[in-house]
């Protein structure tokens, strides 16, 4: 399993009297690996957020093992801004925690009205392990690297992979993001907006474009203007120490909890986020 794709994909009902919405009320997160074209996750739910991931991804690695890389799409509960302008999500930072780069790319194109879904999240997950079953033992696929046989009939036997470790550095995605740089404008207080943090770099540069740099190796943040630095303040929200994986994950949650509330209200800033 060198690498691993992850999806988010509706599971579209067959009853014609459904409205839109209904037809479209649950969601697969689906796991691929790709250098096999198994199929080895499709996990159904009717409440998937930036929070809810983790239960899933994290059991199918338990099961499994680490994979060399990892690549999604631009899912906002996954990285939480489409824009990529920003700094990493939990889930983004769960990933470089592991040791497994994070690769962002179009979305997987699995159609899930192959199989006739009656709709309901109760009748899916029914229904779903028999298509999975299908699709990896019995359905002839057309990859190269299965030469018209089914997944699981080309590769029979999977190399095994490195266990989850017992424990992490939460900050790793540092090093990924060195002199990484990002635009923000001065408020009129003084203030920089980072990842949620507010930083003070003066007054005097309200409504003035700056530029923040990460530096790794320090841990601090550099506020350029041109070439020239305004200050240079510690970096804010680490997590600063190594900790177990089960404390980092429910580290995870709850600020994917509190980002994906967040970024609902930035959307429909009139409807509270729950």
């Amino acid at each position: 399993m060198v690498e691993l794709q992850l999806d988010f994909k509706d599971v579209v009902q067959v009853d014609p009297l459904a409205t839109s919405q209904q037809a479209h009320a649950v969601e697969v997160l689906d796991a691929v690996d790709v250098g096999t074209s198994r199929w080895r996750l499709g996990e159904p739910s009717a409440a998937y957020t930036a929070e809810t991931v983790f239960t899933p991804l994290v059991q199918l690695l338990t099961q499994l093992g680490l994979p060399e890389r990892v690549r999604f799409d631009r899912d906002p509960r996954f990285l939480g801004s489409t824009s990529l302008r920003d700094f990493p999500t939990p889930c983004v930072r769960l990933w470089y925690a592991l040791g497994v780069p994070p690769v962002v790319n179009p979305p997987i194109e699995r159609e899930y009205r192959q199989i006739h879904l009656p709709g309901s999240l109760e009748e899916t997950r029914e229904r779903l392990p028999l298509f999975q079953h299908h699709y990896n033992t019995e359905r002839p696929h057309q990859g190269t690297t299965c030469g018209h046989r089914p997944p699981a009939v080309a590769h029979p036997q999977l190399p095994p992979r490195p266990r989850l470790p017992a424990k992490v550095e939460p900050d790793r995605w540092l090093e990924a993001y060195h002199e990484r740089c990002f635009a923000r404008r001065v408020k009129a207080n003084g203030s920089v907006l980072l990842d949620d943090w507010a930083y003070y770099v003066g007054s005097q540069y309200a409504g003035r474009e700056v530029v923040a740099q990460l530096d790794a190796t320090t841990r601090q943040v550099r506020f350029l203007d041109q070439r020239t630095v305004l200050k240079v303040k510690p970096l804010r929200g680490l997590v600063g120490t190594e900790l177990p994986l089960e404390a980092f994950v429910a580290w995870c949650e709850q600020e994917a909890r509190a980002r994906w509330r967040r970024y609902l209200s930035s959307r429909h800033p009139l409807k509270p986020a729950s």
